[in-house]
């Protein structure tokens, strides 16, 4: 196995004997590395699930015509030879756009805020780790505690995997006509796969919560009954909030 490769496996499969050898303060490179490229995965995986609903859609929907300039400047200019409006007022008021145009333009949107609502949620989680061991009497350091955040990223790779995989094996042989039952129509799609998303979901909080455990005992030098309550607190609060 590649060194880089070996090294996040032990890390993520035995959390504590890694730790111990390496403080997780001292990680802190390592764990930008894991969040910055989840961050583009995340991005690239919602470009790519947009890719796989605009194929699926066959809706059309009405939108003003961006050639035709408004009716107000029509009214005043649209008789006048020597306007360059006057030609443009004679395009119809609205058209027909394909709906996976639509898709793709606001999926695009979203790319752009998982990526950036990673590093954000990334900075957030290492402030909730360093006041929970805190609270629980512990001593880890800010840095410490944005670095075993930022590993706890290294589980969601699988997620992301599977959530992909999920959407393409739903929606295949699915095609969108209607807009009225277009997300009903969904929900019957992926109801299938539900409960392996819900397992998935659970088995990556699973193992966050073993890999923050581990780092936050030799972060915050507390004990494992500590360790475990401080950081599987706000962990089953964001699982929960998640499934929801």
């Amino acid at each position: 196995m590649v060194p880089a490769l070996s090294s996040l496996w032990n890390g993520l499969v035995r959390p504590e004997s890694y730790f111990d050898d390496r403080p997780p303060a001292e990680t802190l490179g390592v764990a930008f590395a894991i969040v910055a490229v989840f961050a583009f995965a995340l991005a690239i995986s919602i470009l790519t699930m947009g890719t796989v609903l605009a194929d699926s859609t066959e809706i059309t929907e009405t939108v003003d015509n961006p050639d035709r300039p408004s009716e107000a400047i029509c009214e005043q200019y649209g008789d006048d030879p020597h306007s360059p409006y006057g030609d443009r007022c004679d395009e119809p008021e609205t058209i027909e756009r394909d709906g996976s145009d639509a898709i793709m333009d606001a999926v695009s949107g979203y790319a752009g805020i998982g990526l950036v609502s990673t590093f954000v949620l990334w900075v957030l989680a290492g402030g909730v780790l360093y006041a929970g061991g805190r609270l629980a009497g512990g001593t880890p350091s800010f840095r410490g505690s944005l670095a075993l955040a930022g590993w706890a990223a290294l589980p969601e790779f699988g997620r992301l995997a599977v959530g992909l995989g999920g959407l393409w094996v739903g929606l295949d042989g699915v095609t969108l006509t209607d807009p009225e039952n277009a997300v009903e129509t969904l929900r019957v799609a992926m109801e299938p796969i539900d409960p392996i998303l819900v397992f998935v979901s659970l088995l990556t909080a699973a193992i966050q919560w073993r890999l923050l455990t581990g780092g936050m005992i030799h972060e915050g030098e507390l004990s494992r009954p500590a360790a475990a309550l401080c950081t599987g607190v706000p962990l089953g609060l964001f699982v929960l909030i998640s499934l929801a």
